[in-house]
């Protein structure tokens, strides 16, 4: 599968914050980057630990997935089959990734509910983990053949509505303490995404929640790099990448079809994509203009499967070169 890359650097901010500009070759930060998936470095300057449990992409054998909607794909997926129950209408980033983009035997567990947040439902996805673990379902995983990824935060804005900035604090420190009981546990490796801009989305999240939420993330995870420095922690750009796209769908292959990029129709349900009444990736209903696959969004924040192949795409260029 051709992979699309916007820019390789290692000194990149954009995949951080919105309308940030590359800098200079001799400005050092936290992390280096291809395209929008940057891995933080611990130390001062920072730099890739002399131990480190980061064997690249092609020894990746177990996929650990927690999170909501969009990481959501039901139980193992070795071997996925239409019609595809996710809030895209079609596989999501993280079938991609297990059965498209690897480069080696995937096996993905695959916690992740629609609906979660970081509290208390990423607790009782690491519960469900850790007795797993313990049941022994994980014969052969180690801390350099293992991945172990996150997707939180939509619904812990959307969830607190106008409480979110104060209760935000204690979302990332309960976030933190759940990432760090996972390394207790013997991960290492860690895939972190950011929220997109779904204040650009139907739904019209708000922006500063948004911003306020992806700034902490940045300060939460060059935290723990500097904390856990035998562990690897990588952070995928949703925001950035979703707003490039938005801006201009021809940017890339995998979304220059879409035809609308800021509504959603109202024939295209998540009822109809679980019950398997949407026949197909590209069902076109009587009473939209496009066929499901023609929209961005599905409805309300949750973009449909094009956009998923992409993510996967630049994930998988990342986690290949970093």
């Amino acid at each position: 599968m051709s992979v699309l890359l916007r820019i390789t650097s290692t000194c990149l901010v954009a995949a951080f914050a919105i309308g940030a500009v590359a800098a200079s070759p001799t400005t050092e930060y936290p992390y280096t980057c291809i395209g929008y998936l940057c891995r933080f470095l611990p130390g001062n300057p920072p730099a890739v630990p002399a131990i480190n449990s980061w064997n690249h992409w092609d020894k990746i054998e177990n996929f650990i997935v927690f999170g909501a909607s969009y990481a959501a794909t039901g139980p193992d997926i070795l071997d996925p089959t239409p019609p595809y129950k996710t809030s895209c209408n079609g596989p999501n980033y993280i079938d991609f990734l297990s059965n498209g983009f690897n480069q080696s035997v995937i096996q993905t567990k695959n916690y992740a509910v629609p609906g979660s947040s970081v509290s208390p439902e990423f607790a009782d996805q690491v519960d469900s983990y850790m007795e797993d673990f313990t049941a022994g379902l994980f014969p052969g995983l180690t801390a350099t053949n293992s991945l172990y990824h996150t997707e939180f935060g939509i619904n812990d804005i959307t969830g607190e509505g106008s409480n979110y900035a104060a209760l935000e604090p204690a979302i990332i420190v309960k976030y933190t303490n759940l990432l760090e009981s996972l390394y207790q546990s013997g991960a290492r490796n860690y895939l972190i995404i950011d929220v997109p801009p779904i204040n650009r989305s139907p739904d019209k999240l708000s922006y500063a929640s948004i911003t306020s939420w992806n700034a902490a993330l940045t300060t939460m995870l060059t935290t723990l790099s500097n904390q856990y420095t035998d562990a690897t922690f990588f952070r995928m750009g949703m925001n950035e990448l979703f707003d490039w796209v938005l801006d201009d769908v021809s940017v890339s292959p995998y979304t220059a079809g879409y035809k609308d990029t800021t509504t959603d129709c109202s024939a295209y349900t998540f009822a109809d994509v679980n019950d398997g009444t949407l026949p197909s990736e590209d069902y076109k209903s009587p009473d939209c203009p496009y066929p499901v696959n023609e929209y961005f969004w599905l409805q309300g924040p949750h973009p449909t499967y094009p956009m998923h192949d992409l993510v996967a795409s630049q994930i998988a260029a990342g986690l290949e070169s970093l």
